[in-house]
Protein backbone atom coordinates (compact mmCIF):
# COMPACT_ATOMS: atom_id res chain seq x y z
CA UNK A 1 0.00 0.00 0.00
CA UNK A 2 1.26 3.48 -0.61
CA UNK A 3 2.01 6.20 1.51
CA UNK A 4 -0.90 8.32 0.50
CA UNK A 5 -3.03 5.09 0.49
CA UNK A 6 -1.83 4.63 4.31
CA UNK A 7 -2.52 8.22 4.93
CA UNK A 8 -6.31 8.27 3.74
CA UNK A 9 -7.45 5.51 5.04
CA UNK A 10 -5.58 5.70 8.79
CA UNK A 11 -7.16 9.03 9.01
CA UNK A 12 -10.72 8.89 7.50
CA UNK A 13 -11.85 9.27 11.30
CA UNK A 14 -9.89 12.00 12.35
CA UNK A 15 -11.68 14.71 13.05
CA UNK A 16 -9.13 17.17 11.56
CA UNK A 17 -7.43 14.95 8.94
CA UNK A 18 -5.67 17.86 6.95
CA UNK A 19 -4.01 18.72 9.79
CA UNK A 20 -3.07 15.28 11.05
CA UNK A 21 -1.78 14.53 7.21
CA UNK A 22 0.20 17.67 7.06
CA UNK A 23 2.02 17.26 10.51
CA UNK A 24 3.02 13.48 9.72
CA UNK A 25 4.07 14.64 6.02
CA UNK A 26 6.33 16.57 7.64
CA UNK A 27 8.04 14.13 10.26
CA UNK A 28 8.31 11.40 6.94
CA UNK A 29 9.70 14.12 4.82
CA UNK A 30 12.44 14.98 7.74
CA UNK A 31 12.73 11.81 8.99
CA UNK A 32 13.29 9.24 6.09
CA UNK A 33 13.18 5.93 8.28
CA UNK A 34 9.88 6.81 9.93
CA UNK A 35 6.86 5.31 7.54
CA UNK A 36 3.23 5.55 8.56
CA UNK A 37 0.95 2.86 9.14
CA UNK A 38 -2.45 2.42 11.19
CA UNK A 39 -2.19 0.29 14.24
CA UNK A 40 -5.05 -0.55 16.76
CA UNK A 41 -4.50 0.92 20.45
CA UNK A 42 -6.06 -0.11 23.45
CA UNK A 43 -6.58 2.19 25.91
CA UNK A 44 -6.69 1.88 29.79
CA UNK A 45 -10.12 2.32 30.44
CA UNK A 46 -10.99 -0.74 27.50
CA UNK A 47 -11.84 1.75 24.44
CA UNK A 48 -10.29 0.35 21.17
CA UNK A 49 -9.05 2.75 18.35
CA UNK A 50 -7.02 2.76 15.12
CA UNK A 51 -4.76 5.15 15.02
CA UNK A 52 -1.83 6.63 12.65
CA UNK A 53 1.17 5.72 13.56
CA UNK A 54 4.64 6.51 12.41
CA UNK A 55 6.67 4.11 12.83
CA UNK A 56 10.86 3.81 12.63
CA UNK A 57 13.81 5.13 13.32
CA UNK A 58 15.13 8.59 14.50
CA UNK A 59 18.91 9.49 14.22
CA UNK A 60 20.74 10.19 17.66
CA UNK A 61 23.88 11.68 17.89
CA UNK A 62 25.18 9.94 21.63
CA UNK A 63 28.91 10.61 22.27
CA UNK A 64 29.55 12.43 18.34
CA UNK A 65 28.74 8.88 16.85
CA UNK A 66 24.93 8.14 15.44
CA UNK A 67 22.57 5.65 16.49
CA UNK A 68 19.12 4.19 15.26
CA UNK A 69 16.61 4.60 18.02
CA UNK A 70 13.21 2.77 17.51
CA UNK A 71 10.13 4.57 18.10
CA UNK A 72 6.34 4.75 17.41
CA UNK A 73 4.62 7.96 17.10
CA UNK A 74 0.58 7.12 17.84
CA UNK A 75 -1.12 10.06 16.22
CA UNK A 76 -4.15 10.82 18.21
CA UNK A 77 -7.61 11.04 16.30
CA UNK A 78 -8.54 14.42 18.12
CA UNK A 79 -4.52 16.18 16.70
CA UNK A 80 -4.03 18.65 16.89
CA UNK A 81 -5.64 19.50 19.74
CA UNK A 82 -4.30 16.21 21.90
CA UNK A 83 -0.27 15.29 22.10
CA UNK A 84 0.87 11.90 20.25
CA UNK A 85 2.17 9.32 22.39
CA UNK A 86 5.38 8.09 21.88
CA UNK A 87 6.86 4.65 22.40
CA UNK A 88 10.49 3.44 22.61
CA UNK A 89 10.24 -0.04 20.69
CA UNK A 90 13.62 -2.12 21.05
CA UNK A 91 14.61 -4.81 18.82
CA UNK A 92 15.63 -7.97 19.19
CA UNK A 93 19.02 -6.83 19.64
CA UNK A 94 18.30 -4.16 21.91
CA UNK A 95 17.30 -3.80 25.94
CA UNK A 96 15.05 -0.73 27.24
CA UNK A 97 16.58 1.50 29.36
CA UNK A 98 14.24 2.99 31.85
CA UNK A 99 14.99 6.73 32.92
CA UNK A 100 13.71 10.26 33.36
CA UNK A 101 11.98 10.33 29.68
CA UNK A 102 10.97 6.48 29.39
CA UNK A 103 8.88 4.27 31.47
CA UNK A 104 9.76 0.51 32.14
CA UNK A 105 6.98 0.04 29.15
CA UNK A 106 8.62 2.20 26.83
CA UNK A 107 6.30 4.94 27.03
CA UNK A 108 7.97 8.53 26.57
CA UNK A 109 7.55 11.69 28.60
CA UNK A 110 8.14 14.70 28.15
CA UNK A 111 7.26 18.45 29.02
CA UNK A 112 6.85 19.15 25.30
CA UNK A 113 3.91 16.42 25.42
CA UNK A 114 2.73 17.80 28.95
CA UNK A 115 2.88 21.46 27.51
CA UNK A 116 1.30 20.70 24.08
CA UNK A 117 -0.76 23.74 22.26
CA UNK A 118 -1.80 24.03 19.00
CA UNK A 119 -0.73 25.18 17.15
CA UNK A 120 3.00 25.97 18.86
CA UNK A 121 3.23 22.18 19.40
CA UNK A 122 3.28 19.55 16.29
CA UNK A 123 4.42 16.80 15.67
CA UNK A 124 7.94 17.70 13.78
CA UNK A 125 9.01 19.73 16.88
CA UNK A 126 8.29 16.27 19.19
CA UNK A 127 10.81 14.26 16.74
CA UNK A 128 13.40 17.25 16.94
CA UNK A 129 13.37 17.20 20.63
CA UNK A 130 13.42 13.44 20.93
CA UNK A 131 16.86 13.47 19.31
CA UNK A 132 18.14 16.25 21.85
CA UNK A 133 16.98 14.19 25.08
CA UNK A 134 17.77 10.78 23.65
CA UNK A 135 21.35 11.91 22.79
CA UNK A 136 21.57 13.03 26.35
CA UNK A 137 20.21 9.93 27.88
CA UNK A 138 19.75 6.54 25.69
CA UNK A 139 16.21 4.84 26.21
CA UNK A 140 18.05 1.19 25.02
CA UNK A 141 21.24 -0.64 25.11
CA UNK A 142 22.44 -3.38 22.81
CA UNK A 143 22.13 -6.89 24.71
CA UNK A 144 25.73 -7.69 25.29
CA UNK A 145 25.56 -11.13 23.55
CA UNK A 146 24.88 -9.12 20.35
CA UNK A 147 27.73 -9.49 17.10
CA UNK A 148 30.44 -10.35 19.88
CA UNK A 149 33.54 -9.50 17.62
CA UNK A 150 32.12 -6.32 17.53
CA UNK A 151 31.53 -4.84 20.69
CA UNK A 152 29.61 -1.36 21.75
CA UNK A 153 32.29 1.65 21.00
CA UNK A 154 31.68 2.57 24.62
CA UNK A 155 31.78 0.36 27.41
CA UNK A 156 28.54 0.52 29.13
CA UNK A 157 26.57 2.71 27.08
CA UNK A 158 25.89 -0.06 24.79
CA UNK A 159 24.36 1.11 21.48
CA UNK A 160 24.89 -0.32 18.10
CA UNK A 161 26.29 2.68 16.08
CA UNK A 162 24.85 3.01 12.61
CA UNK A 163 27.28 1.94 10.37
CA UNK A 164 25.19 -0.87 7.91
CA UNK A 165 24.69 1.91 5.25
CA UNK A 166 25.77 4.97 3.74
CA UNK A 167 22.80 7.78 4.37
CA UNK A 168 24.10 10.13 1.59
CA UNK A 169 24.47 7.05 -0.55
CA UNK A 170 20.33 6.34 -0.38
CA UNK A 171 19.49 9.50 -0.46
CA UNK A 172 21.21 9.90 -3.77
CA UNK A 173 19.76 6.61 -5.27
CA UNK A 174 16.16 8.10 -3.59
CA UNK A 175 16.58 11.65 -5.53
CA UNK A 176 18.24 9.90 -9.15
CA UNK A 177 14.66 7.70 -9.17
CA UNK A 178 12.63 10.94 -7.97
CA UNK A 179 14.57 12.93 -10.60
CA UNK A 180 13.49 10.10 -13.47
CA UNK A 181 10.35 10.54 -12.45
CA UNK A 182 9.67 13.50 -12.80
CA UNK A 183 11.95 13.60 -16.82
CA UNK A 184 9.98 11.31 -17.60
CA UNK A 185 6.39 12.42 -17.06
CA UNK A 186 7.21 15.62 -18.27
CA UNK A 187 7.47 17.53 -15.35
CA UNK A 188 11.19 18.26 -14.75
CA UNK A 189 9.98 21.53 -13.59
CA UNK A 190 9.15 20.55 -10.33
CA UNK A 191 12.49 19.46 -9.69
CA UNK A 192 14.26 22.42 -7.82
CA UNK A 193 11.27 23.71 -5.80
CA UNK A 194 10.71 20.09 -4.68
CA UNK A 195 14.36 19.38 -3.43
CA UNK A 196 14.10 22.61 -2.24
CA UNK A 197 11.25 22.21 0.48
CA UNK A 198 12.39 18.50 0.95
CA UNK A 199 10.70 16.51 -1.21
CA UNK A 200 13.25 14.47 -2.69
CA UNK A 201 12.02 10.91 -2.93
CA UNK A 202 9.04 9.63 -4.93
CA UNK A 203 6.92 8.49 -2.58
CA UNK A 204 6.89 11.91 -0.80
CA UNK A 205 5.42 13.70 -3.86
CA UNK A 206 2.77 11.20 -4.62
CA UNK A 207 1.45 12.31 -1.34
CA UNK A 208 1.40 15.75 -2.32
CA UNK A 209 -2.12 17.55 -3.19
CA UNK A 210 -3.20 20.70 -5.23
CA UNK A 211 -2.65 22.84 -2.07
CA UNK A 212 0.34 21.66 -1.45
CA UNK A 213 2.11 22.41 -5.57
CA UNK A 214 0.46 25.35 -5.28
CA UNK A 215 1.55 26.50 -1.70
CA UNK A 216 4.22 24.75 -0.92
CA UNK A 217 6.00 24.62 -4.23
CA UNK A 218 4.52 27.80 -5.14
CA UNK A 219 3.86 26.00 -8.72
CA UNK A 220 1.06 28.20 -10.85
CA UNK A 221 -1.96 26.15 -11.61
CA UNK A 222 -1.26 25.03 -15.50
CA UNK A 223 2.24 22.99 -13.32
CA UNK A 224 0.15 21.94 -10.83
CA UNK A 225 -2.28 20.03 -12.88
CA UNK A 226 0.16 18.99 -15.10
CA UNK A 227 1.99 17.38 -11.37
CA UNK A 228 -1.71 15.96 -10.60
CA UNK A 229 -1.93 14.52 -13.85
CA UNK A 230 1.74 12.93 -14.24
CA UNK A 231 0.61 11.25 -10.36
CA UNK A 232 -2.58 9.91 -11.67
CA UNK A 233 -0.90 8.20 -14.91
CA UNK A 234 1.43 6.89 -12.56
CA UNK A 235 -0.19 5.20 -9.80
CA UNK A 236 -2.81 3.74 -12.87
CA UNK A 237 0.34 2.08 -14.00
CA UNK A 238 1.29 0.59 -10.33
CA UNK A 239 -2.08 -0.42 -9.90
CA UNK A 240 -2.16 -2.04 -13.31
CA UNK A 241 1.07 -4.16 -13.06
Amino acid sequence: MQMEQVFKHALNKYKYADIARRDAMDVVRHYKDLRPSQVPYIFPDGNRKDLLCLDGTIPVIYKEKTYNIPVCVLIMDTHPYSPPMVYVKPSSTMVLSPGWNVDSNGKVNLPYLQDWRFPQSDVLGLIQILTIVFGEEPPVFAKSTVNLQSPPPYPGSGLTPNLHRNPNNVQECYLEHFERFLENFGIGFARDACVKNGIDNLEIFLMLEKDDFMNVLGLNLGKTLKCIEAKRKFCNMESSI
